[in-house]
């Protein structure tokens, strides 16, 4: 394939692109850069980002059509050297990112104090430590309680990326290829994450259809928690879409990776939120003790 032979620079090379041939660097035709290992580097993304960030344009559009139409094609064209055309995956994700805070209707991504305390897999093992940590800085759990879900909800929406590694690691290991690097699972899970953020939002208008329909027919109540039905069952289909177009498995492996992938999306997320605990733990301020 054309993105292996890219990595000799000896080598010309026909555009990923547009197809013209390349003897240096760029194409000398639309300017797409001649792929190489270190552009498939986990450095090289954040300097993308940094260089990016101040400069988009027009490819949110067809960044965004690629991702809705065609699952795992972004992240295939990413991959073969066919960049010139779309923003890059970070920049991409954090502009999704900061859409999601002012339109998102549900807050899973913050836990309030309790639920950290009561209803997470690591429940019993932070409450008593925490219960602790309170009593020792002179306040009541309701005291710290405030505070803590106050400024939660500030902090929260912001960290979602901290999840994005953490997936990208399991996906590396279910998914792994040996002509793959870390990076290219990187880009799939900041993707894959995008997508969630922007279902979240847009799975609201099947959930309105499906509930003016049961209205119609008195079956609303059968029918009233449809929406978080909806959450998985898009993630699910991007999952799946994504690992036949970008990885190529075949439906058989599709079906046992998705799987451990929606296993391992839920194992990522409690680090997630524990991360989050302790991150928001140590930020809460009592301005009543002083501290």
């Amino acid at each position: 394939m054309s993105h292996n032979l890219s990595e000799d620079t000896s080598l010309p090379i026909s555009c990923p692109s547009c197809g013209y041939p390349i003897s240096l660097r760029y194409c000398s035709r639309c300017g797409e850069e001649r792929l190489r290992p270190e552009l498939r580097s986990v450095f090289y993304l954040l300097k993308q980002f940094l260089e990016d960030i101040t400069s988009v344009d027009g490819k949110i559009g067809s960044t965004l059509q690629l991702m809705l139409l065609k699952p795992g094609q972004f992240e295939l064209n990413f991959y073969q050297g066919r960049r010139v055309d779309f923003l890059r995956p970070i920049t991409f994700f954090l502009l999704i990112n900061v859409l999601f805070v002012f339109l998102s209707p549900i807050t899973d991504f913050y836990v309030t104090f309790v639920d950290q305390l009561t209803l997470q897999p690591y429940s019993g093992w932070i409450k008593e430590w925490t219960l602790n940590k309170i009593a020792a800085m002179g306040a009541t759990p309701n005291e710290f309680k405030v505070h803590y879900d106050q400024l939660v909800k500030v902090l929260a929406r912001s960290l979602i990326i901290l999840q994005v590694p953490i997936f990208a690691v399991f996906s590396y290991f279910i998914c792994y290829r040996k002509s793959y690097y870390f990076a290219d699972h990187l880009i799939f899970s900041l993707n894959l994450h995008a997508w969630l953020l922007i279902w979240i939002v847009a799975a609201q208008v099947p959930e309105w259809v499906i509930l003016t329909f049961a209205d119609l027919f008195g079956f609303r109540e059968s029918v009233a928690g449809i929406y978080f039905l909806l959450l998985p069952i898009g993630l699910i289909a991007y999952m799946a879409a994504a690992l036949r177009r970008f990885w190529r498995f075949n439906w058989w492996s599709v079906a046992i990776r998705v799987v451990a992938l929606m296993f391992a999306f839920q194992v990522a997320h409690s680090i997630f939120r524990l991360t989050q605990f302790f991150l928001t733990f140590y930020m809460v301020q009592m301005p009543e003790m002083n501290i």
